[in-house]
């Protein structure tokens, strides 16, 4: 129950003067002013820090609200960033801090100031974020997908995507016309030029770079065999688990939520300048939430494994069993025709035995790719 409405300010200093007494009953005192224990206490308090001014009234008006900021630059800055890439308060505010406004709401008050301007929808909540396993270095390893068809006006665009899974930077957006091994290849010989050569290459099981299953069995592509002879390991996700590549993902969807669904009206000659526009802002704008909200740039560092113009020749050691691969694929070893993978034809393999008699091991550079019992002729790919 409140004060009774007789002489409030009275009755708190009566109060006051009672319970500051030595071994006053607190409690039993609430109770004959008719009062709460919480309510006695907070005036208890407000009395040992103010003294008697602080039993009047004060307004309940929050000290900060989003109403009450009426810096037009600061507003327009935070207006513009949410128009432009769809960003919340946390992201805002970390721009806006790094951008040297000051002083600066918090990211939640301008989250509620975007509510007030009609900007974000309450209903849709974004789930909670949670930290994703990533490797211990740049260039570990990198992510690879084509994000999905966009419709242009004069047609559509095939966006490849790469991105380093230590740092989050994104090292390539390219615009292509097609998804063919020879066109993936070509860009992403130019992402090495630049940035230097990962240790592994991490994509799903789709074309150009995964593994086809026809009646012959399981068979590399020509972009992988292409990544092997770099040094570069290339890995699959599991199949139908997008999940295994989630940061590439994650990324697919910022790019559509940021570019893709507002800026891509446009030609296909106009794709690939705002894609690196967009990019540019991506890696060194953008605070990044599972980056302690720094950027990626800040993150990345490029490889010092540079980029071969002339693919090496493999080499194989003095007590390896050559084999040029040849047409379907196929190897010959002690009388017996061995299917490897056609991917590899037309390159020689290094036959190798183990502590097991009729088994023995084929590899590609450094890479081991099969298995072959010669016991029983089977041939099982690594």
């Amino acid at each position: 129950m409140p004060w009774q409405k007789v002489d409030i300010m009275s009755l708190r200093s009566d109060f006051i003067s009672l319970a500051i007494q030595p071994q006053s009953n607190k409690s039993e005192l609430c109770r004959r002013f008719n009062i709460s224990r919480k309510t006695g206490y907070k005036w208890l308090r407000r009395y040992y820090k103010q003294g008697f001014d602080g039993l009047l009234d004060q307004s309940k008006r929050p000290y900060n609200s989003p109403e009450c900021y009426q810096d037009t630059e600061l507003l327009e800055a935070i207006f513009y960033w949410r128009r432009k890439r769809n960003w919340g308060g946390r992201k805002i505010r970390a721009v806006l801090e790094g951008d040297g406004f000051d002083p600066l709401p918090s990211a939640s008050t301008i989250s509620n100031i975007l509510k007030r301007k009609g900007l974000i929808d309450n209903s849709c909540r974004q789930n909670q974020s949670f930290k994703r396993f990533e490797w211990p270095h740049c260039n570990d390893l990198w992510q690879m997908d084509f994000k999905g068809p966009i419709k242009l006006r004069d047609g559509k665009c095939e966006p490849l995507t790469v991105l380093d899974d230590h740092s989050r930077f994104s090292l390539g957006v390219v615009a292509c016309k097609d998804k063919f091994g020879n066109t993936v290849k070509a860009h992403l010989a130019d992402i090495f030029r630049i940035y230097g050569m990962p240790w592994q290459i991490l994509a799903d099981n789709g074309n150009p770079w995964g593994w086809h299953r026809n009646s012959m069995g399981n068979s590399v592509t020509h972009v992988g065999v292409w990544l092997m002879s770099l040094g570069i390991k290339l890995i699959h996700s599991r199949p139908y688990h997008p999940q295994t590549c989630g940061k590439d993902e994650r990324f697919h969807r910022t790019l559509k939520q940021e570019l893709v669904g507002k800026e891509m009206n446009c030609h296909y000659n106009e794709c690939q300048e705002k894609f690196d526009v967009w990019r540019s802002e991506y890696n060194t704008i953008r605070p990044h939430e599972s980056l302690d909200m720094t950027t990626p740039s800040s993150r990345y560092r490029v490889s010092d494994r540079a980029y071969p113009e002339n693919v090496p020749e493999p080499e194989y050691g003095i007590n390896d069993i050559v084999r040029s691969v040849v047409q379907k694929g196929r190897i010959k070893f002690k009388g017996t025709a061995y299917r490897v993978s056609e991917g590899y034809r037309g390159n020689r393999v290094a036959i190798r035995p183990t502590i097991k008699e009729h088994i023995w091991t084929v590899h590609f550079y450094r890479f081991k790719i099969a298995e072959l019992d010669i016991k029983n002729a089977i041939c099982k790919k690594c």
